[in-house]
């Protein structure tokens, strides 16, 4: 896992701040409040 390997986490770490944070865009998306992912870009 990336995310693990980059923030120095374990892998059980890793998962529940993956966890809390996609938990966090979904019920600020269910409430419609504005999500702004910053800094994240699709290349092609």
């Amino acid at each position: 896992m990336q995310l693990q390997k980059k923030a120095g986490l374990t892998k059980v770490d890793a998962t529940k701040a993956l966890d809390a944070t996609l938990g966090a865009v979904e019920s600020a998306l269910k409430a419609k409040d504005e999500v702004r992912l910053v800094g994240l870009v699709h290349s092609l």
